[in-house]
């Protein structure tokens, strides 16, 4: 049954009604002017009566003799009534929650393998494992091509059931490694750290992640071909997954006021095509599990730069332009060589030549180059939007053998557009902004220490000064000036910016104070606080920190630092595994956290159910809040509805007759109405038959 007719019966009656006009308009003309119809109009009492059975049936309503109401006042009935945020969750709850990645049991196998043994003891000392329950997934990152609602990145390269008993006091995972030379990857990657996921009881209810580095025995903690780990603990768990869905849910009166335009900034001087492609897919990854739930469905731009300037590419969003405060020179740099470049440049630098500092665009002749291979790889084999910091024009037929090229050519794309909302996310990929010395261009200065000084970390104009360089100077008073500008345009103005020192392909010099540099830019320090020194040095895959505990930081000396306070966060951990979902998700949202939905205009919604006095749902009952009818019951009996300034206009009625009242910040309540037709539906019950022979 449906609330409204279908097409078929509204033809059949306009025809009615059609057929009904037309012989009543023939009877009148022979009544009043004596003008025989062409026809018998025998026909016009059938059509009346028809006419009038759908008038009937238009107006026609359902008699109930008795209805009764149940909501959260009743006894017995309290969880009918939920307040938001409260730890139990009814299941009548109306919620939308990022769904869980799916785990698939099917190994992968190759002719490379790596051994994990349990003992019982390691076992029996672990809660989260259970005997003839617990299922364990070894899972490696996959970089093949995505779909765009696709939200698992995984290849399962190993898969257990802890048993009863272990034969031989060992029971064994084999996990299998990568044997293909081109993409995509069949296996693990030599020295990959696994993600391992274990499903406690069995059966999608209790998810964990292992975190592999508190794993006792499993040293290094990644693949490593023909070895083999006896564990002597199973780490430490963190919870990842509940009952097939996340713990982030976007519950009924939730919602986002406007959704951010995304800017994510990939260094393409240094960082490899494999390591933009990983990064890329962890990014997207993310990103679809945000849409899957709702909540964020705003403009993503991703673009790769070639160029170091990454306080800059933060001001493209803003202008729609790179080197926004002037040119610092470099390589290809539209500025080499003129006046009014900002800093000292190397005079042997040409046009082709010297480190890449500006943004700017490499001929088409340098087709090997990272910057082809990503534009070719993201535009030409996975055909994505992808923009670049080239001219729009130049085209290239990428050449290298970082990945396998597509042998298409490929056009630069240019910058992407200009923000278009009133909120903004900036996310930046670098892991160098220096040149050769003598010349610390733009940022910061190429050393080979792997215990960086704060000198290193700046380096003034001449690569040894304790000061920052002028083309940081340049670019961070343009950068204050734009973000200020942004903001002043009103209270709901928002832009958040996250930078992520990547881990390199190959580690050389130039990466080694990068960590630091971004350390001293952006943090105001606890220090004391507002120092730029922190009480304790964060951990670095590719140098030690220590130099952030003392001396004193550059940065905030010459009120170029403290980049926190405009909104800017990062993490140097830069572990050798590379970049991992994980932490980026840890990270960025609890730096920009999209599951904090706003309650929109206090909103209260309220689930009522409508059913017989049977149990059978009624579809197509008017419901009326407030003597108001603000909609029908679908098939199931249901209608959602819901109460907007809940906790300020507080008191309502439901069918005229029933009051209920209302609290608003996105709490939520249940109220079932049962109703008692004229004409109960009839009830099939078996038959108990008898078959007992009479005596």
């Amino acid at each position: 049954m449906s609330c409204k007719k279908t097409n078929e019966e509204i033809e059949k009656q306009i025809q009615t009604e059609q057929e009904f006009a037309d012989l009543r308009f023939r009877n009148m003309r022979s009544e009043r002017y004596g003008l025989s119809p062409c026809c018998s109009l025998d026909k016009l009492e059938k059509i009346t009566s028809k006419k009038e059975l759908c008038d009937w049936d238009d107006k026609k309503l359902p008699v109930y003799l008795d209805k009764g109401y149940t909501d959260h006042t009743d006894t017995g009935y309290e969880s009918y009534k939920w307040l938001f945020e409260n730890a139990t969750i009814p299941d009548w709850v109306r919620k939308v929650c990022r769904p869980c990645t799916p785990l698939s049991s099917t190994v992968i196998t190759t002719t490379k393998t790596q051994i994990i043994k349990f003992s019982d003891a390691v076992i029996d000392a672990d809660s989260y494992l259970v005997r003839e329950k617990t299922k364990i997934y070894m899972l490696a990152k996959y970089d093949g091509t995505i779909s765009a609602n696709q939200t698992t990145t995984f290849l399962t390269v190993g898969y257990g059931e802890v048993p009863a008993a272990v034969p031989g006091d060992s029971f064994k995972i084999t996990t299998y490694g990568n044997t293909n030379a081109a993409d995509p990857k069949n296996g693990a990657d030599e020295d990959e750290v696994l993600t391992i996921i274990i499903d406690k009881n069995g059966d999608g209810s209790e998810l964990y992640q292992v975190k592999t580095t508190t794993i006792g025995a499993w040293n290094p903690n990644s693949f490593v071909d023909g070895s083999t780990r006896n564990l002597t603990n199973f780490g430490e768990k963190v919870e990842w997954c509940k009952y097939n869905i996340s713990l982030d849910c976007t519950f009924c009166g939730e919602g986002r006021r406007q959704d951010p335009d995304m800017y994510f900034f990939y260094d393409v001087t240094s960082l490899g095509v494999a390591e933009v492609k990983d990064t890329h897919i962890i990014v997207e990854q993310w990103l679809n599990g945000l849409r899957a739930i709702g909540a964020f469905n705003g403009r993503v731009y991703h673009t790769s730069i070639y160029g170091e300037r990454w306080l800059d590419w933060a001001i493209m969003p803003y202008t729609g332009a790179f080197n926004n405060a002037g040119f610092c020179g470099g390589a290809y740099s539209d500025g080499l060589g003129t006046p009014g470049v900002i800093g000292p440049q190397n005079p042997s630098w040409s046009s082709g030549t010297g480190g890449a500092v500006d943004s700017a665009q490499p001929p088409s002749s340098k087709s090997s180059w990272k910057y082809w291979g990503v534009l070719d790889y993201m535009i030409n084999t996975l055909d994505i939007e992808w923009y670049d910091n080239g001219n729009g024009v130049t085209t290239a037929t990428y050449s290298g053998s970082e990945v396998t090229p597509s042998g298409l050519p490929v056009k630069s794309q240019g910058p992407p557009p200009i923000n278009q909302s009133k909120e903004l996310l900036v996310v930046i990929f670098a892991d160098e902004a220096t040149s050769p010395q003598p010349y610390p261009q733009p940022y910061h200065v190429d050393q080979n220490s792997t215990t960086p000084t704060w000198i290193h970390a700046s380096g003034g104009s001449d690569g040894t000064t304790l000061a920052t360089t002028p083309c940081w100077n340049a670019d961070y008073d343009k950068f204050v000036i734009e973000h200020n500008k942004f903001l002043a345009q009103g209270s709901d103005y928002k832009a958040n910016y996250f930078i992520y020192p990547a881990y390199p392909k190959t580690v050389q010099d130039a990466h080694k104070a990068f960590p630091l540099h971004v350390i001293g830019a952006i943090t105001s320090g606890d220090n004391p606080v507002g120092s730029g020194l922190l009480t304790s040095a964060p951990s670095n895959g590719v140098s030690t920190l220590t130099a952030v505990t003392s001396g004193t930081n550059p940065y905030v000396t010459a009120n170029k630092g403290k980049l926190d306070q405009y909104n800017w966060g990062y993490n140097v951990d830069q572990p050798v595994s590379g970049f991992e979902k994980d932490d980026f998700v840890t990270n960025l949202e609890a730096f920009w956290n999209p599951g904090d939905e706003e309650c929109i205009n206090d909103a209260e919604c309220i689930s009522i159910y409508v059913k017989d006095d049977q149990g059978n749902p009624i579809e197509c009952y008017p419901i009326y809040i407030d003597n108001r009818e603000v909609g029908m019951t679908d098939k199931d009996g249901f209608y959602l509805h819901t109460e907007y300034f809940a906790s300020t206009n507080t008191k309502h009625s439901i069918d005229v007759c029933h009051c209920f009242t209302t609290t608003g910040g996105c709490d939520q309540q249940r109220i079932d109405i049962t109703l008692t037709p004229e004409e109960t539906k009839v009830v099939c019950t078996k038959l108990t038959v008898d078959c007992t022979p009479e005596t």
